[in-house]
């Protein structure tokens, strides 16, 4: 990741955990919600699912009375959420980022925090990305 002091750089590296809710270690909904409320000063609630579980997972997010507060949006915003799918795991979400071009700071299972540039996604094995941006951004 390029640029001078980003406030994302701060993350990078910090590990995953299942269940993890911070603050030295997260899983994606839990770090993108840490992120959403530290730099962009909205509170999002937690998911109640087992992350082995997909189906239970996906259905927790489909159903999370928070989804009704972010809009899908076409090309997405510096604190946008980015929902994608991966090979191995069925859903997962993301902050973009606007630096090197726009990209993924996310925390992956078996990785932790990464920065994943929009173009490298698809070589990543993350497919069908999804943008939403807060009701409080448009």
């Amino acid at each position: 990741m390029k640029g001078p002091g980003h406030w994302a750089e701060q993350y990078i590296g910090l590990p995953w955990e299942k269940g993890g809710e911070g603050p030295d270690a997260f899983n994606c909904w839990n770090f993108f919600r840490m992120v959403q409320r530290q730099h962009f000063g909205r509170e999002i609630g937690p998911v109640q699912a087992d992350e082995d579980v997909p189906r239970e997972y996906i259905e927790a997010f489909r159903t999370h009375p928070e989804r009704c507060d972010w809009i899908e949006v076409d090309r997405p915003a510096e604190g946008d959420g980015v929902e994608v799918w991966h090979i191995r795991y069925p859903w997962h979400i993301g902050v973009w980022v606007d630096v090197d071009g726009g990209g993924l700071l996310h925390c992956v299972r078996g990785m932790g925090v990464i920065f994943s540039r929009a173009h490298e996604l698809p070589a990543q094995g993350f497919g069908r990305v999804v943008c939403f941006r807060h009701r409080s951004a448009l």
